[in-house]
């Protein structure tokens, strides 16, 4: 306390205690209290007051504004500040006698940096105090008295060195690069924020465990810090900001993250707006421990173009995020509407994506490059028509925009149109004279493509204007095979009346009619699920797309559909109910469609009905006169899958029509053989009921006993 009061030379010391004693320091503290104060008789003995009707008296009371009168002015501020001023002093004291400055401190929970604590606080009593407090008290001071001298003059390095040597983890220690306005904010000190902040908002220097003041001050839980930042109130204009921010446990950033960045991914529009509009966007304020404290300097960094990991700029959030008002402050800062992400999506694109209509607009009258395609080759029409922007795409063809252009799939603005549905996009394109027979990598063409998805009015405007009905993709399916597979009778029944092939066989030799019946193995014979490692092969043309990500994307695309066939365990994915598919056959056998044609495999629709379990398809095929003692290549009938399955209902609908029951496939096993092996009761009894031969053995001499 004499150092921190009277910083004379000789006071400036290590503590002697065989000088001073400990006793001599208690008794000096009541003698400077007069008899008002005491110590307590606790492990760490505090000053207190002897009664609460003497701090009713002094404090309460203004006791002490009339015993000084110079204190009237801000008694809680001048006492703060003197308490400021002492622990600065303090500061000032040579302790390296015991430590070098020159030295790199040991770990915060080393012994050595234990012993060490221990040494200075034996021997510099208040260090570890004036440390920690002297920041705080001089922020509790600037409620009344201006700080800026001290701040000004304050040995921030100095400082630092001394509360890390007291700091017990080395994750809060600061570095000597840190700056003022970053620890004022770690520690919530809003008015220290205030008096170097009086130029603008700010949000520090990157740097320390939290990377930016403002991400310090979020961490920790101080709004009031965040708001003196952001130069901001609860009463202003646009609400209170900072209530609707992230604080404490609740607040994270990725690590290539700035304010403005992660303001944006967070979706907090206003504060982005703030920081763009304040300058801080785009400069920090230095101040560091070097230089001169009154002196604000710029960072040459700018932040506008900073990227996060996906290469995103703060203006390609803007834009993705819909706000044309940040967007247009991003601009007048000058951030680059050309820039591209790491897949070389620009912000046109992300506008065409996403369906900003006044955005794309404001981009077009800026001249943007309306043909640039990102890595997977997709432009902005790509883009809209894929999503259904229609205002979009008519803007963009309005600047005759290539519609022909392809992206590496090989997909043009009419294929995706088609392939979603987009009614008006592709009326749109085909008034424009798009080719429509062009094809993708795959051979499909629009129509195939509106086949396969169910997209009805697609389909419709499609052959309205001549598409060519019988075009077939890389597997060598139609559009027919695609309606049919699908169970989709009103496609079905558009392709029909424009005289579909139902007989036309793709390369496994399905028909259309044959796919009416698809069952999930059949999907074993489409092109399957291609691994990153299958990459080059399945790129073909596609092989000058080096980066390893941008194929990743291109096959996460072309693997979306084929994922999803094996998403279902027994059925495959179909739109049309079971009526649909009845009517569907119905319409294909009036078109005089093959009953008993046989897949690669040897089953006939017959067969995979009975697989399915589709009572309605089996009576209707049984009623046409399908063969019901047709075999597949492994020597299986419709009898055989019906008991392997158990289908009861089947079973009594073959034995009705006089199935052979004693039939054997090529590993000799009958249809009892199938239904004892796999708990079919039922059918067991009906078997049994038209006295099947319960010794037949299988090829291994299996009975149904056995």
């Amino acid at each position: 306390m004499v150092a921190g009061l009277d910083p004379v030379p000789e006071n400036m010391i290590e503590w002697n205690s065989e000088r001073v004693t400990t006793d001599d320091m208690n008794r000096f503290v009541l003698n400077s209290f007069k008899g008002l104060a005491e110590l307590t008789k606790s492990k760490m003995p505090i000053v207190q007051f002897i009664h609460e009707s003497v701090r009713d008296f002094l404090i309460k009371d203004n006791g002490l504004c009339e015993l000084w009168p110079e204190l009237r002015k801000d008694l809680y501020s001048l006492s703060q500040d003197q308490l400021k001023q002492c622990c600065q002093n303090y500061l000032k004291v040579d302790i390296f006698g015991y430590v070098s400055s020159s030295e790199t401190l040991p770990k915060a929970f080393s012994d050595s940096a234990k012993d060490l604590r221990q040494v200075l606080t034996t021997k510099f009593p208040f260090l570890e105090y004036a440390s920690q407090h002297v920041l705080y008290h001089a922020d509790a001071a600037a409620g009344g008295i201006l700080q800026n001298d001290f701040i000004a003059g304050f040995a921030f390095n100095a400082w630092i060195y001394v509360a890390n040597l007291f700091e017990r983890y080395d994750i809060r220690r600061h570095t000597p690069d840190a700056s003022l306005l970053y620890l004022f904010a770690e520690n919530g000190y809003a008015r220290l924020i205030r008096t170097i902040c009086c130029h603008g908002s700010m949000t520090g220097i990157r740097g320390e465990r939290y990377q930016y003041s403002l991400f310090a001050a979020l961490a920790n839980g101080h709004r009031d810090a965040v708001r003196a930042l952001l130069q901001q109130d609860e009463n202003s204009q646009i609400g209170d900001i900072v209530a609707r921010l992230e604080f404490g446990r609740a607040f994270s950033a990725q690590k290539d993250q700035t304010p403005l960045l992660w303001a944006l991914h967070k979706g907090h529009t206003a504060l982005a707006g703030i920081l763009v509009t304040s300058g801080r966007a785009r400069t920090d304020v230095d101040v560091s421990a070097s230089g001169d404290r009154g002196i604000i300097t710029r960072d040459k960094d700018d932040n506008l173009e900073f990227k996060d990991k996906s290469g995103r700029t703060a203006l390609l959030w803007a834009v993705e995020g819909g706000s044309e008002t940040l967007l247009q402050q991003l601009l007048s800062k000058g951030a680059d509407f050309r820039a591209k992400d790491y897949h070389g999506k620009t912000a046109l694109l992300y506008a065409a994506e996403n369906g900003r209509d006044t955005i794309v607009q404001l981009l077009l009258d800026r001249d943007v490059d309306i043909e640039t395609k990102d890595s997977l080759g997709k432009t902005a029409l790509l883009y809209a028509a894929e999503n259904g922007r229609d205002t979009i795409v008519q803007l963009l063809l309005d600047r005759d925009v290539d519609i022909e252009t392809k992206d590496c799939l090989g997909k043009t603005a009419l294929l995706y149109a088609a392939e979603n549905g987009r009614d008006t996009i592709v009326q749109l394109l085909l008034d424009r004279d798009v080719d429509i027979e062009v094809k993708d990598n795959d051979g499909k063409t629009a129509l195939l493509h509106a086949a396969e998805t169910g997209k009805e009015t697609v389909t419709q405007l499609l052959l309205d204007q001549g598409a060519a009905i019988e075009v077939q993709e890389r597997d060598g399916r139609t559009s027919l095979s695609y309606a049919a597979e699908h169970g989709n009778k009103h496609i079905v029944q558009l392709l029909l009346a424009q005289n579909a092939n139902v007989a036309a066989e793709d390369n496994i030799g399905k028909t259309p009619f044959l796919w009416i019946m698809a069952i999930r193995e059949d999907y074993g014979h489409t092109r399957p699920y291609i691994s990153p490692l299958a990459a080059t092969k399945e790129l073909n043309g596609n092989l000058a797309l080096s980066d390893y990500q941008t194929r990743l994307m291109l096959l996460e695309q072309q693997n979306k559909k084929r994922m999803m066939l094996a998403e279902s365990e027994n059925t495959a994915r179909f739109e049309g109910t079971l009526d649909d598919r009845v009517n569907i056959i119905q319409l294909m056998l009036a078109k005089d469609a093959k009953l008993n044609a046989k897949k690669s495999d040897g089953k006939t629709a017959l067969i995979c009905a009975v697989q399915q379990g589709w009572d309605p398809v089996v009576q209707l095929l049984f009623d046409e006169g399908a063969d019901i003692e047709a075999k597949d290549n492994h020597g299986k009938t419709a009898l055989l899958y019906a008991a392997d399955n158990g289908r009861d209902i089947i079973v009594q609908l073959l034995l009705s029509k006089d199935v052979d029951i004693e039939v054997k496939d090529n590993y000799g096993k009958t249809a009892l053989l199938y239904a004892a092996e796999n708990g079919r009761n039922t059918i067991v009894q009906l078997l049994l009921d038209r006295d099947v031969n319960i010794e037949a053995n299988d090829i291994n001499g299996n009975t149904a006993l056995d």
